[in-house]
C-alpha cells in the first residue's frame, strides 16, 4: 500500500451499493486525512496545493474543483465521497433521488 492512500477492498471481495442515507453521512476531509495518517503539510505537498488552502478547506472554505480532484487522489477517493464544506456533491444526491 502506497504511504497516503487508503486501504482498499481486498481483490473478490464486492464492496456493496451505497445508500442515499450512507452517502449523506460521507467523511470529511480532515477524518479522511487523519484516517490516511496525512498531517495536513504531508496531503498539501502530495496533492500539490499549499498547506493553507488544506487549513482553510477544513475550516469551511469551499474549494475549487480542480483542488478537489487533486485531494481525492491522494486520498484514494473520489472527490465526491468526500463531505466537502457547502457541498457541491450533495446537490447531486438530492437531484438523483426519486420522485414519488
Amino acid at each position: 500500500m502506497q504511504s497516503g492512500t487508503l486501504a482498499s477492498a481486498p481483490e473478490g471481495f464486492e464492496t456493496p451499493d451505497i445508500s442515499e442515507e450512507l452517502m449523506a453521512e460521507r467523511p470529511t476531509l480532515n477524518t479522511l486525512r487523519l484516517r490516511a495518517a496525512l498531517s495536513m503539510n504531508e496531503l498539501a505537498v502530495q496533492a500539490h496545493v499549499s498547506a493553507s488552502t488544506i487549513m482553510e478547506i477544513e475550516r469551511g472554505a469551499q474549494p475549487h474543483m480542480a483542488t478537489m480532484r487533486k485531494i481525492a487522489a491522494v486520498l484514494g477517493v473520489r472527490p465526491q465521497d468526500i463531505a466537502w464544506p457547502r457541498d457541491p456533491f450533495g446537490k447531486l444526491d438530492q437531484a438523483e433521488e426519486p420522485q414519488e
